[in-house]
């Protein structure tokens, strides 16, 4: 295996530079193999349950997470009638957006390996995570001279979750697929905006992030990919969940110490000065600990963070902003009562959705066999492995790290920043060290360079400097008519520079929506996952090849 997926620092993963790069570890070839591993390791937390075992626990868990990904994704495209969850299930995830391709090609990679394994691919949209955007950037203009412009969807709003947040805008909802292709057409003539958004405007939902993302699952699975779909917030609805949940109450003390020193390790490890990256210690007083969950209630979606105190036979939740809950439970393991107590909470409107660390530490311990992560996700999830070594005494499953690289079908200028660089010392030389650029025809000239150098060589006492400062900073000003001709040459070069480079900027961004790209974004992407499918090929049949754009 090219890399250890347990060691205790991971590597400085970056993305890739060059159009069509991508980045798998372990690579396809591999990744049966590590499936298979941590098919076979084991969930030390028997002594943590009262009332189900760890391995009916984790049957549960794959069981509600193939139902529920089976039950969404038959609303707007074919599913098979049953799954086996006893199949291996590879998992990926991501908040509900029009992402860039480097992170639409996750989902390929879902499709590639799940095939490869035999088993089944889902990916979570991570519906509880707040929706900050309602916009895009958008590059527009011509190739002499791209501007970028923003094209809203929605409207703005107070940052509530995915979950709960719905078409505010029914106009900007509406025109969005129209006004973007507009916007872009002079750059990319048919982009699958055009495909795409009639499908977004096809769901039957009311909810900004289910409708993007279901529309995108659906062209998928138009494209050939064989993958499943479920918003996290249908999983945490689920008995796995709720046991999940009650194992953090009945030990928050030990959760807390454990989370905090995963942290700890974490910033001393990368020499991380900022107490707040890559999350926030859980806090903890006298009155009650922080647990690494949201809650918010279906009448006030604002997400709040959860703290639980234990008074005698009670555990005490509470958001410290007045809501409060108390549920009966004694000792440091999870029982039926505390979990069916926690998954009541449910039909009274209250929602408890687990954070980014605590959503893999349930998603790759308890439900998943192999998940997949982007670069920042997989950084990030060594926390997570450390939080499970020092809670449970659990070893890591392995995880996969998939992106791409992918630029619009534009020329770009070849423009680099050394050329910048070069070319401002230039500019600097000319006015410091002009005697590099003048011949020495003119005697006027070589008497201006002869007293700098004299000035340069000359030995002087303490207090004589400023005099030689002066000398040679009026020889280089004498020596300016000389060089005046290069100098202009010099500057409109930098200005030539700094267009060009102005313009890679816009038109080189790897950034971009997914649905800015035309179809051909598709099968690029599905020949960087090797995937070699009949209708993708029938799809990519007739699509004319455009110059590189790079």
């Amino acid at each position: 295996m090219t890399s250890d997926c347990r060691q205790e620092k991971r590597p400085a993963w970056k993305a890739p530079n060059g159009d069509g790069e991508v980045l798998l570890e372990p690579p396809l070839d591999e990744v049966g193999q590590v499936v298979a591993s941590n098919r076979l390791l084991e969930w030390p937390v028997a002594d943590r349950l009262v009332g189900i075992s760890p391995l009916e626990l984790k049957e549960t868990a794959r069981r509600e997470l193939v139902e529920a990904a089976c039950d969404h994704s038959r609303q707007y495209r074919d599913v098979p009638a049953s799954l086996d969850p006893d199949l291996p299930l590879i998992v990926s995830g991501h908040q509900p957006e029009l992402v860039h391709p480097g992170v639409w090609f996750k989902h390929f990679v879902l499709h590639a390996v799940a095939e490869r394994c035999g088993g089944i691919g889902v990916h979570l949209s991570i519906d509880n995570d707040t929706a900050k955007r309602t916009s895009i950037l958008v590059p527009t203009g011509t190739l002499d001279r791209p501007a970028l412009t923003t094209v809203a969807y929605d409207r703005r709003t107070a940052t509530v979750p995915y979950e709960e947040r719905r078409v505010i805008d029914g106009s900007a909802w509406s025109t969005f697929g129209e006004r973007v292709s507009q916007a872009i057409e002079s750059l990319v003539p048919e982009p699958l905006i055009a495909e795409f958004w009639p499908r977004v405007l096809n769901q039957a939902t009311p909810k900004v992030g289910e409708a993007l993302a279901s529309a995108r699952h659906q062209l998928e699975g138009e494209w050939g990919l064989e993958t499943l779909e479920t918003p996290i917030s249908r999983v945490c609805r689920g008995k796995a969940f709720a046991w999940f949940v009650a194992m953090m109450l009945a030990d928050f003390e030990g959760l807390g110490k454990a989370y905090n020193r995963a942290l700890a390790d974490y910033r001393r490890t990368h020499r991380l000065k900022s107490a707040r990256h890559p999350a926030p210690d859980l806090e903890h007083d006298d009155e009650a600990s922080e647990l690494p969950l949201w809650v918010w209630s279906a009448s006030e979606p604002i997400r709040r963070r959860c703290y639980v105190s234990r008074s005698a036979d009670l555990l005490v939740l509470t958001d410290r902003r007045g809501w409060e809950h108390r549920l009966s439970h004694r000792g440091k393991a999870a029982t039926s009562q505390l979990a069916e107590a926690i998954a009541e909470l449910e039909g009274r409107g209250i929602r408890l959705r687990p954070r980014a660390l605590t959503t893999t530490l349930f998603t790759r311990w308890v439900a998943a066999d192999l998940f997949i992560h982007g670069i920042g996700g997989a950084a990030y999830d060594e926390v997570t492995d450390r939080i499970a070594r020092y809670w449970w005494g659990a070893e890591a499953p392995c995880l996969m790290v998939a992106t791409g690289t992918f630029y619009l079908p534009v020329p770009v200028p070849e423009v680099l920043p050394e050329d910048l660089r070069a070319t401002k010392q230039r500019l600097r030389d000319l006015e410091f060290h002009p005697e590099l650029f003048v011949s020495p025809t003119s005697e006027e000239a070589r008497r201006w360079i002869e007293q700098k150098r004299e000035w340069i060589a000359r030995e002087l006492p303490r207090g004589s400097r400023r005099e030689r400062h002066a000398k040679i900073t009026e020889a280089n000003a004498r020596l300016q008519p000389w060089v005046e001709d290069l100098r202009r040459e010099t500057l409109e070069r930098l200005e030539q520079l700094r267009d060009a480079w102005r313009r890679r900027q816009i038109l080189a961004s790897r950034e971009y929506a997914f649905c800015l790209f035309p179809c051909e974004l598709m099968a690029k992407l599905a020949q960087a996952a090797q995937i070699d499918r009949p209708v993708l090929e029938e799809r990519c049949r007739g699509i004319v090849e455009r110059p590189p754009c790079r």
